[in-house]
């Protein structure tokens, strides 16, 4: 049975009209928005349609292709009515025969980072197949966050080492690589703070997603080193998982501490038995921390009282300050006398410390006063007496010869 050519020139002639819409037929992803986007969020792509065969092209439909990574809002259409692309699309000159969907598209949190492909489908009756086109589309983290969720050491002591733990976690959905960690020790007052092993400077290659890691360094704090907090500057630089650089910069606090020395001493004293006299304690800082607001106050007890000077305020004292203060008692206990001193300051980091002292006095015997050269009790009981029995009598024998004299010569007169 022959075939007219007729019948066959019609069998193609369909053939022929979908290969050349196909071929005429393009589309181009002409924006993204925001560019890159970062997963868990919103990007809206502007893809151009054109047509640059002789004929224009009717009822054209352009609809996404939903994957896991990238998903159409339910709010949003899948698919758009692009309706008729002009003919001559194609050619230079030609910008304004084209038309633009534009397609609002979720981007999943688990998205990898880098260039992923979107893909697109366009259809029309008169193209007779769909046509598929793929674009790249950029997601990144918008500037991925390293968190130093710990900076943590012990309070250390001038003079001594201890290990600074710094834990790093990777909060994003990426891994970050390259981490580079210097602590900033210049910039620390007073050269407190030194590395006592290795140098200022550690590296973590990578960090998994979610993933935390402990980096170690061994610090010494100077011997002259204050009793203060010392802020540590950290910086930090790291890279994502394409590559981009990010820098971030963490302060943390390292505590040196000594525990404070007051030393309150026996200076002098004018008394050595029973009586009133005068004592003078000396009050000194031996330590490498501050004291402050410095209190004492003497405890009269039954072995004496406190005839002035009960309180004493003393205030600051730094390391190796000295000052003594004096108080005025009376000794009742003739073999023995414990002076009792309250002390109260605070701390450089203002804990408050107090303590009772228990400072003996120097009492001793008459036999051991002589042998010694002291005075015994208060002097003012027997020396004050004597010399103003003395004054009174002395005055007396004056005035009474001044009388004398007077009424002499009233009578020879």
């Amino acid at each position: 049975m022959k075939i007219s050519k007729l019948v066959i020139l019609l069998m193609i002639l369909p053939l022929m009209f979908i290969i050349v819409h196909a071929d005429t037929i393009t589309a181009t992803l002409q924006n993204q928005n925001p560019n890159p986007v970062a997963p868990g969020n919103f990007v809206y792509l502007n893809v151009k349609l054109a047509n640059s065969g002789d004929s224009d092209i009717k009822d054209v439909r352009i609809k996404f292709i939903e994957t896991e990574d990238f998903r159409i809002p339910s709010d949003s259409p899948e698919e758009i009515e692009a309706g008729t692309i002009v003919a001559h699309g194609g050619y230079k000159g030609s910008e304004d025969y084209y038309e633009i969907a534009r397609f609002r598209i979720y981007v999943d949190e688990d998205t990898p980072i880098g260039t992923n492909k979107v893909r697109f489908e366009v259809r029309s009756d008169e193209l007779g197949e769909v046509i598929t086109f793929e674009f790249d589309l950029l997601v990144q983290d918008d500037n991925p966050f390293l968190e130093v969720s710990n900076f943590d050491i012990d309070t250390i002591e001038p003079g001594t080492s201890k290990y600074l733990n710094i834990t790093l976690k990777n909060n994003n959905n990426i891994p970050l690589k390259k981490i580079v960690l210097s602590l900033d020790l210049e910039s620390v007052t007073d050269d407190a703070i030194s590395v006592d092993q290795g140098s200022n400077q550690k590296v973590v290659t990578l960090l998994k997603e979610g993933e935390s890691k402990d980096v170690l360094f061994k610090i010494i704090a100077s011997p002259d080193a204050d009793a203060q907090p010392y802020l540590v500057p950290l910086d930090i630089e790291y890279e994502d998982s394409i590559g981009n650089s990010y820098t971030s910069e963490v302060l943390g606090t390292i505590k040196v501490y000594s525990q404070p020395e007051l030393s309150v001493k026996l200076d002098s004293q004018t008394i050595y038995s029973t009586g009133t006299g005068k004592i003078t304690l000396a009050i000194a800082n031996p330590g490498t921390s501050s004291i402050k607001g410095t209190q004492l106050e003497i405890l009269s007890n039954d072995d004496y009282s406190v005839v002035e000077g009960d309180y004493h305020y003393v205030g600051d004292l730094n390391p190796d300050d000295f000052q003594t203060i004096q108080s005025d008692i009376y000794i009742n206990n003739k073999d023995n006398a414990i002076l009792k001193v309250k002390t109260t300051y605070l701390d450089s980091y203002n804990n408050k410390n107090e303590e009772i002292l228990e400072i003996p006095l120097k009492i001793y015997s008459s036999s051991e006063l002589k042998a010694l050269g002291l005075s015994g009790g208060s002097t003012f009981s027997w020396v004050s007496i004597l010399v103003f029995i003395g004054l009174f009598v002395g005055a007396y024998y004056i005035a009474k010869k001044v009388f004398h004299k007077k009424v002499k010569l009233r009578l020879k007169r």
